[in-house]
C-alpha cells in the first residue's frame, strides 16, 4: 500500500494521534515518527520514534558488504596461497569476520554523521518546531480508520 507522512503542530498532538492510531489497529511497526531536536515524546514507545541518524542502518550495509568481500578475500587466500602456506577453512572465516567487523565499524561511523532520510527531505519542516508521522499501510482496508483519525487531528499531509 505504501506509506505516507503528516506533519503536526506538536510533540502533544503528535502523541495523540498515534494513540488513537493505535486505538484503530495500527500497530508500532506501522508509524514512525520524527521530532525536531531533543522533543519530548514519552507517551511513544521507542519503536515508533526514528532514530535521528542512518548509524544502524548504515552499520547493517557495512556488515553484509564487509562479511561478503571478507569471505570472498579468505576464499582467494586458501585457493592461491602466499608463499606455500597451506591455509585451512579458518582463513575463509578469520577473513568473513575480519571484513564483517571492519565494515560495520567503518559504515557505522560514516552513518552516524548522516541524517535519517526522512529528517533529510523534510528538515524545513522540523526546523519550525513541527513533528512528522509516517504511517505505513499494509491493505486497503487500513485507510477507512486512518481516514478517521486524520478528520479528527487534520494534519497536513506532505508529499512522499
Amino acid at each position: 500500500m505504501g506509506s505516507r507522512v503528516f506533519v503536526l503542530d506538536d510533540t502533544h498532538a503528535a502523541q495523540q494521534m498515534v494513540l488513537a492510531l493505535r486505538q484503530v489497529g495500527f500497530e508500532d511497526e506501522q508509524l514512525w515518527l520524527v521530532a525536531p531536536g531533543e522533543a519530548s515524546l514519552e507517551q511513544v514507545s521507542d519503536e515508533v520514534v526514528k532514530e535521528t541518524n542512518d548509524a544502524g542502518p548504515a552499520m547493517n550495509r557495512g556488515l553484509a558488504v564487509g562479511g561478503t568481500l571478507g569471505l570472498v578475500g579468505g576464499l582467494l587466500a586458501v585457493s592461491f596461497p602466499p608463499a606455500g602456506v597451506v591455509l585451512g577453512g579458518g582463513a575463509v572465516l578469520m577473513g568473513a569476520a575480519a571484513g564483517a567487523s571492519f565494515g560495520a565499524f567503518s559504515s557505522g561511523l560514516v552513518g552516524a554523521s548522516v541524517p535519517e532520510p526522512l529528517r533529510r527531505e523534510f528538515q524545513d519542516e522540523l526546523d519550525q518546531g513541527k513533528v512528522l508521522l509516517e504511517v505505513q499501510l499494509h491493505e486497503d482496508a487500513q485507510q477507512g480508520p486512518l481516514d478517521g483519525v486524520l478528520a479528527r487531528f487534520k494534519p497536513r499531509q506532505l508529499p512522499h
